[in-house]
């Protein structure tokens, strides 16, 4: 429960310190995550986007679902919900990242109402905030995995399906038609979410199939209650898998990248290889971000620490869950990565990283709560035999979270200063595509054949909208991009003046 402290003379609880403190936090968290969406005003169109527009304008949206599952890929969902956007005006991409945002926060408070009701209206809310703002903090390229129309749409939506999972295997059951409504909505779920990518669906199957097996097994009850819920999941996943791996796409996207990449690893390779790269990208991810992580873990604690002490039993039965939930969240991102180190010998790309992320945020922030809980308990054993005065156990919650509050919305901040300083040259960049499209419409419309068009600036610098420059429009008219955005804007050529803006 949130802390309140004494009640007035009136009956109205009394906002106490740590409340104020967690308010706080709340809203620097959410301030930033604001900035995220305000940022996705500059937001445009790049690299596949115009060829998902040219393929809706060419084949309808049904027409297009059939041909990408025929000719490329069989990730049905992300295809129709690229398909869908491609069927709204340009614009729609600038408001894109806010929904995904606005609807992750929503649905993580959702599973949190379920998962930790003790943690209070403000808590849950300052948890949801926290997990997401550091998934996107944390995160390989936040360019290409939330602005990024065809990126973001193949990979966020798949991370919203499965928290919107959790919360359905957490939620009450009930009896009679709402048990069923939720067993069935399980399995609709992790079908949808299944069909979003790869990295996804792996991770998805393999961390059911491991919760499936705890619930079979006698070590723990709750979860055997769960059973009916997890199997349904599981099975709407495999499903997703198989007519992912089905499609005769398949084929041809894999043979495009092996006439880049070379051939696929052998099998004596392949479990040395995905180990190497799993090792590379807890590596990469600790030494850079080691703060951040520390910083949801802290937080989780903090609000966990507010929740009433537990038995000898419990804190045993939290130990071992701190440990499975690690061991856990290794074998999920070894699992998800394993899908690019079999198809092109590398780590998972920089857009689908966050799928990796998430799940070790939220591994993170379970150990938090899980410390959290531990460190109450203890303290609360502890602090009679050290002779600690009433007065000591009042304020010490009420430090503490100054203390966390000091250490947690210094990343926010930063991040907040960060987006200024970059947004004169997120405007710039914004600026000149605007410049782009207009040529091309002034070329289409005076019956000009083709087009030549400002250059871009270093687009490898310009804060959390970096991203590869071969993402955008080159100076060689027969490069892959330029030819889709010729054809998006009706001319027959686009090309990037040699020379880059002063």
């Amino acid at each position: 429960m949130v802390a309140r402290g004494p009640r007035s003379p009136r009956g109205q609880p009394r906002v106490s310190l740590t409340m104020i403190i967690e308010s706080v936090m709340a809203a620097v968290l959410l301030v930033t995550l604001a900035g995220y969406v305000l940022l996705g005003t500059f937001n445009r169109y790049v690299a596949d986007d115009y060829g998902g527009v040219l393929a809706v304008r060419l084949r309808g949206f049904w027409g297009e679902q059939v041909a990408s599952y025929r000719l490329w890929s069989g990730r049905f969902t992300s295809s129709a919900l690229i398909s869908a956007a491609a069927m709204l005006p340009e614009g729609a991409v600038r408001v894109l990242p806010g929904i995904l945002i606005a609807g992750w926060v929503l649905l993580l408070g959702l599973v949190l109402k379920q998962v930790l009701p003790s943690a209070g209206r403000v808590g849950r809310l300052l948890l949801a905030a926290a997990v997401v703002y550091t998934t996107l903090q944390v995160t390989s390229s936040p360019f290409l995995s939330i602005y990024w129309m065809t990126g973001s749409l193949t990979y966020v939506p798949s991370l919203l399906l499965g928290t919107l999972l959790l919360a359905l295997i957490c939620r009450p059951h009930g009896n009679g038609r709402r048990r069923m409504a939720t067993i069935a909505g399980a399995g609709v779920v992790t079908f949808l979410a299944g069909g979003s990518n790869e990295t996804y669906v792996v991770a998805q199957t393999v961390a059911l199939t491991m919760a499936v097996a705890v619930a079979i097994s006698p070590l723990s009850t709750v979860s055997r209650s769960k059973l009916r819920v997890l199997g349904v999941g599981l099975l709407g996943s495999l499903v997703a898998f198989g007519v992912l791996v089905a499609a005769p796409g398949n084929a041809i996207r894999d043979a495009a990248i092996l006439r880049v990449g070379g051939q696929h690893p052998s099998l004596v390779e392949l479990p040395r290889l995905t180990a190497q790269f799993t090792w590379q990208f807890f590596q990469s991810l600790v030494s850079a971000h080691w703060v951040s992580l520390l910083a949801v873990a802290i937080l989780t604690a903090l609000i966990a620490a507010r929740s009433k002490a537990m038995t000898a039993t419990q804190l045993r039965s939290l130990s071992i869950a701190a440990g499975a939930a690690t061991i856990g969240a290794v074998i999920v991102v070894t699992s998800a990565i394993f899908p690019s180190v079999f198809e092109e010998v590398r780590l998972t790309n920089e857009w689908g990283q966050i799928v990796l992320v998430y799940v070790c945020v939220c591994a993170v922030a379970t150990l938090g709560w899980i410390s959290g809980r531990v460190c109450r308990s203890l303290a609360d054993r502890t602090s009679p035999q050290v002779g600690s005065s009433a007065g000591i156990r009042q304020i010490a919650p009420g430090l503490m979270a100054l203390a966390a509050c000091a250490f947690v919305v210094v990343g926010p901040i930063l991040a907040v200063a960060r987006m200024v300083g970059d947004l004169p040259a997120i405007q710039a960049w914004a600026a000149t595509k605007d410049a782009e499209a207009a040529a091309a419409i002034s070329a289409h419309a005076a019956g000009e054949p083709s087009v030549t068009v400002p250059p871009l600036r270093m687009v490898g610098n310009i804060g959390i909208f970096s991203h590869p420059a071969y993402e955008d429009l080159m100076r060689d008219p027969r490069f892959w991009i330029n030819e889709d955005e010729a054809a998006y804007y009706g001319v027959v050529s686009m090309a990037t003046s040699p020379s880059p803006l002063p």
